[in-house]
């Protein structure tokens, strides 16, 4: 009677060493999942690309003069990394078929820009070259349209689709969205009529 007591006792404590192996480990799984998934929201708000070990975040700023598109690289769970000794290239293919190429420059050693040459759907493959070894990925962008113009707040006359300078005092031109502008421009033209 004594040796089942024993046997039994001692079935009672591996049963229970086993439960508390296997919760655990649940508990790593989880906390492993938890860490993958913040992994994956971009830090300034961007498209976040995961790349083995990196991990590339683009941000689009299309209202911008030049410089309209931003890259961070991370490593690990969104370290950032600088940008020393690390070259990169761009190479927008456009849905009209043209193509356009720029090498991205470094600010700050904390992230890199370029530039595109038109507001129409791209698609974009992104290379950098860390430690003699490349990675690229590639990115869409949907056209914002040919509604945008920029035009000079001094100068209304003048309008172009591409940011720059104004003709007559050199003060930088701003976006402005035509159709809006159309559509508030007959509104009050309606009122006009009516009154």
């Amino acid at each position: 009677m004594k040796n089942i007591r024993t046997v039994f006792f001692s079935c009672l404590v591996l049963l229970g060493t086993d439960n508390i192996l296997a919760q655990h480990n649940h508990g790593a799984g989880e906390s492993q999942g938890g860490s993958a998934e913040e992994a994956l929201v971009a830090p300034h708000g961007g498209q976040l690309q995961e790349l083995g070990r990196y991990k590339i975040e683009l941000i689009t700023n299309l209202y911008q003069k030049e410089d309209q598109l931003t890259f961070y690289i991370f490593k690990g769970e969104l370290k950032p990394l600088s940008t020393e000794g690390i070259t990169g290239i761009i190479r927008l293919n456009y849905a009209n078929g043209e193509v356009f190429s720029d090498t991205l420059r470094s600010v700050m050693s904390e992230f890199f820009v370029g530039s595109i040459n038109s507001f129409d759907s791209f698609t974009l493959t992104v290379e950098f070259t860390i430690k003699k070894k490349k990675i690229s990925t590639v990115y869409t962008h949907e056209s914002i349209g040919r509604s945008i113009t920029y035009t000079c707040s001094m100068h209304p006359e003048i309008k172009t689709d591409a940011p720059g300078n104004c003709t007559i005092c050199s003060m930088e031109l701003i976006p402005v969205n035509e159709p809006e502008k159309q559509q508030n421009d007959s509104h009050e033209e309606g009122h006009q009529h009516q009154h």
